[in-house]
């Protein structure tokens, strides 16, 4: 009798497993702190696609803190109406940085998809993030910044990188390089 029990328990964790599965591929989505949240299945999701610029120069990388976030992050941001990938690159960097991006790989070297919760505005977005190597920059002008946007543009060593200051999606691309 003993030995039904658990085939009975087995069984019930291994189609209960499977609904979590699902439901963390359709409706778990993480928010800036990276808290899942459930998405009620009333709403519906808006698409977003992002593109980040990785720029690398003697042994330091450009990082960059949003007002909203408590993570550094690799600068760039949502594509506008209108724009490729590389034309948002390239005005998001400015704009994060005060630099211009004089050179890059015009194709991604990576791209994944994410789940993202906005709290403020209580919007749920089903992200797409391209990530670029950025070869050269201009110089620094300040009048680029967006400063309602930034509170922090640094160079960090690259070697190193504090895992629990980065943005975890980020983190976890350059590991990649």
């Amino acid at each position: 009798m003993g030995g039904r029990r658990n085939r009975s328990k087995t069984s019930f964790i291994e189609k209960y497993g499977v609904i979590c599965m699902k439901l963390e591929n359709q409706n778990l989505y993480r928010n800036l702190q990276g808290r899942l949240h459930i998405k009620p299945y009333d709403r519906v999701a808006v698409p977003r696609t992002s593109a980040y610029g990785i720029t690398i120069i003697d042994n330091k990388i450009l990082l960059v803190q949003a007002v909203w976030s408590t993570f550094l992050e690799l600068p760039g941001g949502k594509v506008e109406k209108g724009e490729d990938l590389v034309t948002t690159l390239r005005r998001e960097f400015a704009e994060e940085t005060g630099y211009n991006v004089l050179d890059l790989c015009e194709h991604p070297f990576y791209s994944l998809e994410s789940k993202f919760y906005s709290e403020d505005i209580d919007v749920y977005y089903d992200t797409r993030l391209y990530f670029f190597r950025i070869n050269r920059i201009g110089d620094y002008d300040s009048r680029r910044l967006q400063m309602e946007e930034i509170i922090k543009v640094e160079w960090l060593t690259l070697t190193g990188l504090p895992k629990e200051l980065m943005h975890p999606i980020h983190y976890e691309v350059l590991k990649i390089l």
